[in-house]
C-alpha cells in the first residue's frame, strides 16, 4: 500500500493540511478536549491510510536533520578496536531516542582523508558527532571544519569544554592501593605494547600506579604485554619470558598485579592457570578496568566498575545543550567509577604464605 500524504489524511478527516501537519509534527496544542478527540482521529487516519513522515521535508523546515554521528575506528584493519564503546552506544542511542534523535556510526575512515569524505559529511546529513575512542586526536581540525558540534568522549584530546572521561588516575591509584592492602609487598603494571600515541588512560593509570608505589616504597615494573591498539585483531603473543620468570620466582605472598583493562587481566589469568598459578593465591591481581561482560564472568575480580552507558548519556545530553544553545559550551568532565573489592587482591590463603604452589 503506497505512503498516504498530508493532504490524503486532510481529505479523509475534513480538516486543513495545516491543522494534520501540526498533529502529526507534535505541535498541537490538545489541552482541550475536542483538540484532542480531533488529534485522536487524525492519528488514527494516519495509521490507517499507511502515512510515512518526510524526514528530509522535515529537515528542511527544522534546518537540522534529527541525526547525530557517533565517530568510531572501524576500518579493515581494526574490525574489533575497542568493542567496549558498544556500552556507550547504547547509553548514547537511549539519551537521543528520548528527544527524537537518531543516532548513526560512523567510521573513522569516513572523515580521514581530505575530499573523500561519506556523504554524511558532504551533504550535512548530521547535526553534530560524538567522537569516542583512540586514534582520534588527528582529526580534531577535520572535524571542527565541518562546523557541526563535537563531544569528544574518551579521547586523548581534553578541552575546558565539550570532552568526557574517566577518571583514570583514581582508577590506577586504587588498583595499586588494594595489592597494598592485601599484603603483596612488590607491582608489576602490565600496558600495552609501545606506540607512538597511546591512549591517555593507559598513560594516566601507569603514571597513578608509579606514584604510589613510590609513596609506599613498593617495587615495582612495568612490563608490555597482549597486544597493541594498532593491532587489535592480532593473535594473542605467548606470555613474556620477563613476566614468566617474575611468576615463577616471586616469594609466597609477593608478587601484586595492577592489570591496566580487562584484556589483560584476562589474557593473565588464562596464561597463569597453564602454569598452575591463579590470582588471589599465588599473585595479587587488580583491573583499572572493567565492563559488562567482565562483570558477569568474572564478578570476584578486584576492579574499578566503569558505567560507560552512563558516560554515554552524558556524552549524548552535552551534546544535546550545544543543540539547543548553540552559544552554550558544557564544561569537560571526569567521571569517577566504583571500585569492587573481588577476592584476587585480598590477603594471599594461609597456605600460600608457607609456600605451597598447588591450589
Amino acid at each position: 500500500m503506497p505512503s498516504a500524504t498530508l493532504k490524503d489524511i486532510a481529505l479523509e478527516v475534513g480538516l486543513s493540511v495545516n491543522t494534520v501537519s501540526r498533529v502529526l509534527n507534535g505541535k498541537n496544542k490538545e489541552v482541550w478536549g475536542k483538540t484532542a478527540t480531533r488529534a485522536a482521529q487524525i492519528r488514527r487516519a494516519a495509521q490507517r491510510l499507511n502515512y510515512i513522515p518526510n524526514a528530509a521535508g522535515r529537515a528542511m523546515q527544522a534546518r537540522g536533520t534529527g541525526h547525530v554521528g557517533v565517530l568510531l575506528v572501524n576500518d579493515a584493519a581494526r574490525r574489533t578496536y575497542y568493542l567496549d564503546a558498544f556500552e556507550f552506544i547504547l547509553g548514547i542511542d537511549d539519551c537521543l531516542a528520548k528527544t527524537g534523535y537518531v543516532s548513526a556510526v560512523v567510521r573513522v575512515a569516513d572523515v580521514n582523508k581530505a575530499g573523500s569524505e561519506s556523504r554524511v559529511f558532504r551533504e550535512r546529513v548530521l547535526d553534530g558527532i560524538i567522537a569516542v575512542g583512540h586514534h582520534l586526536t588527528d582529526l580534531a581540525g577535520r572535524l571542527e571544519n565541518f562546523g557541526l558540534p563535537v563531544v569528544w568522549l574518551d579521547t586523548n584530546i581534553w578541552n575546558a569544554t565539550g570532552c568526557i572521561r574517566l577518571d583514570d588516575a583514581t582508577a590506577g591509584r586504587m588498583a595499586a592501593a588494594a595489592l597494598a592492602k592485601g599484603g603483596w609487598r612488590r607491582l608489576i603494571f602490565l600496558t600495552m605494547k609501545a606506540g607512538p600515541k597511546p591512549h591517555h588512560s593507559e598513560i594516566e593509570r601507569g603514571a597513578s600506579v608509579e606514584r604510589f608505589a613510590a609513596e609506599h616504597n613498593m617495587p615495582l615494573k612495568r612490563i608490555s604485554v597482549f597486544g597493541s591498539y594498532d593491532e587489535p585483531d592480532a593473535p594473542a603473543p605467548p606470555m613474556p619470558a620477563e613476566l614468566e620468570d617474575e611468576l615463577r620466582t616471586a616469594a609466597p605472598g609477593e608478587l601484586g598485579i595492577v592489570a591496566y583493562n580487562t584484556l589483560h587481566a584476562r589474557r593473565l589469568a588464562h596464561s597463569t592457570a597453564t602454569m598452575g598459578y591463579a590470582p588471589g593465591v599465588h599473585y595479587g591481581l587488580t583491573c583499572c578496568d572493567d565492563n559488562h561482560d567482565l562483570s558477569q564472568t568474572w564478578p570476584a575480580l578486584s576492579r574499578m566498575s566503569v558505567d560507560r552507558v552512563s558516560m554515554g548519556e552524558m556524552a549524548a545530553n552535552m551534546l544535546l545543550q550545544s543543540l539547543r544553545s548553540p552559544k552554550f559550551e558544557a564544561p569537560s568532565r571526569t567521571v569517577v567509577g566504583q571500585w569492587i573489592d573481588g577476592t584476587t587482591s585480598g590477603p594471599p590463603p594461609v597456605r600460600q604464605l608457607i609456600g605451597e604452589r598447588s591450589i
